[in-house]
């Protein structure tokens, strides 16, 4: 057996590697779907500047001066969204296993959405919907981060797999550069003195909820990641989706030999929780909801796992 998955993952790796860039090229297809999938980095890097614009503009401190004159208030309107962020990547993944990568990223363009323009009801004197606009795009951007990286992996072929991870990162840097650009025009909205607009310092907001709108419009003519298809028992699917990605038939040898890599990869996987929680693994009731917090709990239970993870 193990010479025969060797071999078949060898003929996958030299079937692949012959032509890749020219079969890329071929199929632009997967690189738009990651790219467009990259627009959860994308608003990520956005939301990093737009707080720092609003702080020196005139008609900000303005409206909003028991949160300008106090850094223990501009400490927390900087943090909430940090909190948010941390609440969105821990729960990224569960969600990621329970709904899928592809609605996972919806429900995070929904929290940005909400983020974005929550943060521009904000009215003179009344600063709260400040940190709530915050807290909900951190909490959204933090599921993006958990989630829209490993939906491009998983979508990648293996040799590929390193570009089409890096399209986030790329995302999330056009983010930080063109949500500074957007407030430094904005600024000028109106003037930078006395008569300057409210909209000088709503206008970045109201621009990151646009793409978040977009990716959710957009979001439902993805597919769903091959590998999560396996997990859920859906083979037939996987394969297709696997073809489709790939524009080449499903009884190609490609197709079939990515499809047992993922196959084998997710039964290591269940026998590994076999071993790790024989009793959890032995209740055919047990869901998949606390199969995921179980492998959280081994996280905190097993000074090993913690290591790794705590260094990452």
């Amino acid at each position: 057996m193990a010479v025969e998955a060797e071999t078949a993952a060898e003929a996958r790796t030299r079937l692949a590697f012959q032509n890749r860039w020219k079969t890329l090229a071929n199929n632009p297809k997967i690189l738009v779907i990651a790219l467009f999938a990259s627009i959860g980095g994308l608003e990520y890097g956005f939301q990093q500047g737009v707080l720092g614009q609003s702080l020196v503009m005139t008609r900000f401190t303005d409206n909003f001066p028991s949160v300008v004159k106090s850094s223990s208030a501009t400490g927390w309107l900087t943090s909430v969204l940090q909190l948010g962020g941390i609440l969105g990547s821990l729960t990224a993944g569960v969600f990621g296993e329970v709904f899928s990568r592809k609605y996972t990223m919806f429900s995070a363009c929904i929290w940005v959405i909400l983020g974005s323009y929550l943060y521009t009801g904000a009215s003179y004197h009344k600063p709260e919907l400040l940190y709530a606009g915050r807290f909900f795009t951190g909490l959204g951007v933090g599921t993006f981060s958990g989630v829209a990286p490993l939906y491009n992996a998983e979508l990648a072929a293996p040799e590929m797999r390193g570009l089409m991870v890096s399209f986030y990162q790329f995302a999330t840097i056009l983010g930080i550069m063109l949500s500074f650009w957007v407030g430094y025009g904005s600024n000028y909205i109106g003037g930078i003195g006395e008569g300057q607009s409210d909209l000088a310092w709503r206008l970045p907001s109201y621009i990151q909820g646009i793409p978040a709108i977009l990716l959710a419009l957009g979001i439902w003519w993805l597919p769903f990641s091959p590998r999560w298809l396996v997990k859920q028992g859906r083979d037939e699917e996987a394969v297709k989706t696997i073809a489709y990605l790939r524009k080449l038939p499903e009884e190609n040898d490609l197709v079939q030999v990515e499809f047992k890599e993922i196959k084998a990869e997710a039964l290591f996987e269940q026998r590994a929780f076999q071993k790790a929680f024989p009793q959890l693994a032995e209740k055919e009731e047990t869901s998949v909801w606390m199969r995921e917090v179980a492998q959280y709990w081994r996280i905190v239970r097993e000074w090993s796992h913690f290591k790794r993870v705590a260094t990452a």
